[in-house]
């Protein structure tokens, strides 16, 4: 694999080398088990997807918390034999809510034990981390959930690259009443050329189906000490939006001077998961 594709997944890697599978799922297990959240593992056909999931009310929806990137590299020039997390920052952003649904997914190959999981090759968690696969995977995890549980419907939530995965489930269900996204690579492609690096082959890219997303409310936050996610990868996915919505009329987008892409973000989720998410008028 080119080194410079290798670059990709590693600004998004915060994982130790050192960490073992097992104390990363003791560690996501002691998160939910504090927020009350129950363990199942999905079945979605080529992947399993681990949930963590509170449902207490079906006639309200659901909000659905999806997993960043995870540890996609050992080293620079390293591909890492298991992507599961150091820092799930997405569960523990799920652990801070205090609705009466609230779902954590992770992704897929994060977990479980991949000696088991025939599906699991290192190109989704790399060059293939938002195919359509991975997406289709998803999708089904959250319908089994709803088949189970009954709630109304979804309201998406995902930081880094789980942004990428939310904003395109937003694009595939008919159930979503609002995106949020902390950190998000909205733009793949304005992400591989701000950095130069090598694109994302057989990844799919949330700015290229803005046709599909400036009408569902959303709410984008970002961070003024990113260096990951920067302003050039944010106005992609807004100009975007633009072709179809000149006055963003769905999007808010708000930024933080002191957050970094990987510090800050539950002060500030502590606060703003309670923000309204709606659409200006005509």
């Amino acid at each position: 694999m080119n080194v410079r594709i290798l670059f990709i997944a590693l600004v998004f890697s915060l994982l130790p080398a050192c960490s073992s599978l097992d104390s990363r799922r003791e560690l996501a297990q002691s998160i939910a088990v504090q927020a009350s959240l129950a363990r199942a593992i999905i079945a979605t056909g080529r992947f399993h997807i681990l949930a963590y999931y509170r449902i207490t009310d079906k006639d309200r929806p659901a909000t659905i918390y999806i997993e960043g990137d995870g540890h996609a590299f050992v080293a620079r020039n390293l591909v890492s034999p298991n992507p599961t997390p150091a820092n799930p920052e997405s569960l523990r952003l799920a652990a801070l809510d205090p609705s009466a649904n609230v779902v954590y997914l992770a992704r897929p190959c994060q977990y479980v034990r991949l000696e088991n999981e025939s599906g699991c090759r290192d190109e989704y968690w790399t060059v293939k981390r938002y195919s359509r696969e991975v997406i289709d995977a998803m999708n089904s995890a959250i319908d089994k959930l709803k088949q189970a549980h009954a709630f109304t419907g979804v309201r998406l939530v995902g930081y880094s690259g789980g942004a990428t995965v939310a904003a395109l489930l937003a694009t595939v269900r008919k159930d979503v009443l609002d995106l949020r996204t902390l950190a998000g690579n909205l733009d793949t492609s304005a992400f591989t050329r701000f950095h130069r690096v090598t694109p994302l082959l057989g990844s799919l890219n949330p700015a290229a189906m803005a046709g599909r997303l400036y009408r569902i409310p959303q709410l984008h936050l970002f961070g003024g000490r990113d260096s990951v996610i920067t302003p050039a990868i944010r106005d992609g996915y807004l100009d975007a939006v633009r072709r179809f919505d000149k006055r963003l009329r769905c999007v808010q987008v708000r930024n933080y001077p002191e957050v970094s892409h990987a510090q800050g973000w539950q002060a500030v989720w502590s606060r703003m998961q309670y923000a309204r998410v709606g659409c200006k008028a005509e």
